[in-house]
């Protein structure tokens, strides 16, 4: 018997339910170029830490190019190709392809392709990205190295899976499917989107159970000492779901490190509780999906005396400073920095 399943919103106060109905992008006059275009200027649509990720591109027409390039944050680049349809082997070839074409380009290529697309004629790429990135030394040879495929795609046939998981199991490709979905009820159109999980790639290094935390002083200023203070990290500003989901990512007993913006890490503590708890009703921002997570910190340094991402960079292990949380992908470093904090918490 086929599975048979069904959307619908809820009219809570009411008790009505509309099904939302799937349908396809040209029943609702939605281009490729269009979903390009919301990806391209609302990335947290596909990616889950849509600030760890910088947009250095869009196709343009006649040019043999995949809809959109970005780079993580680790310097690596991301070859995105969209398809508002179906999706079969020869979209796989398509990406391929580009990537090809893409590895003949050096990086005043990327940088003449970058400054058409941010308008910054007078910009230069590299250094765009080490203000991003926070890191003033990272090697430029390291830059656009590394390579992520990803094709979008509303629905994919069997040879794109099977396609896809050869080339990632036999030859450890970076590629993979992710989904869309477009629904409607009435005059409305909704979109089911699948994350791209933004995380280096394995050569990076292996996961110890370490966090990073970026204490987010861009909307929140002072928030770093609230933190130390109340003994917490905590999260605001996703949406009640969302924002519960990213503050219940560490377990109970991980390391978390505390990153202050354009300064470094300040704190490594090891985490309390088994969930995050929503703000109290005493607190500033509660009824604001604001989450807290306990953290008992072992060390605490003073702001001139951070581990630097630069420093990091050094040890071995780029940072993930745009991300709010996210797993630190090299345990050896994560250690380096560990004990260079309480060598420094005593300075």
């Amino acid at each position: 018997m086929d599975e048979i399943t069904a959307l619908y919103r809820i009219k809570l106060e009411e008790g009505e339910f509309d099904e939302l109905c799937p349908c396809d992008a040209a029943s609702v006059s939605v281009k490729e170029k269009r979903i390009e275009e919301w990806v391209a200027l609302k990335p947290d649509l596909l990616f889950s830490e849509p600030g760890a990720v910088m947009i250095l591109a869009q196709e343009l027409s006649g040019e043999p190019q995949a809809d959109l390039l970005a780079v993580d944050s680790q310097g690596t680049l991301i070859i995105i190709e969209i398809k508002r349809h179906w999706s079969d082997r020869s979209t796989v070839g398509q990406l391929l392809d580009y990537a090809a074409h893409l590895s003949e380009w050096d990086y005043d290529a990327f940088n003449q392709r970058w400054k058409k697309y941010s308008g910054k004629d007078d910009g230069d790429l590299l250094q765009e990205f080490k203000s991003f990135v926070e890191n003033p030394a990272f090697e430029k040879d390291d830059f656009l190295k590394a390579r992520r495929f990803y094709i979008l795609a509303s629905e994919a046939d069997e040879s794109v899976t099977r396609i896809i998981s050869w080339l990632r199991d036999q030859y450890k490709l970076p590629i993979d499917f992710v989904p869309f979905g477009l629904f409607r009820s009435g005059e409305d159109v909704f979109l089911k989107m699948q994350k791209i999980t933004v995380e280096p790639i394995e050569s990076y290094g292996t996961w110890s159970g370490d966090w990073f935390f970026n204490t987010d002083e861009t909307h929140d200023k002072g928030a770093w000492k609230r933190m130390l203070e109340k003994s917490v990290i905590y999260a605001f500003g996703y949406g009640d779901a969302k924002t519960k989901h990213k503050m219940d990512l560490p377990g109970k007993g991980d390391r978390v490190f505390a990153y202050l913006n354009g300064v470094g890490i300040i704190a490594v503590g090891t985490v309390e509780e088994e969930e995050s708890i929503k703000a109290s009703d005493e607190s500033e921002k509660a009824g604001n999906d604001e989450y807290h997570r306990r953290v008992n910190w072992s060390f605490v340094v003073k702001p001139e005396h951070a581990v630097t991402a630069q420093e990091s960079s050094q040890w071995g292990y780029n940072l993930p400073v745009r991300c709010t949380i996210g797993k630190m992908w090299n345990g050896k470093v994560a250690e380096i920095i560990s004990k260079e904090l309480q060598k420094r918490a005593s300075q």
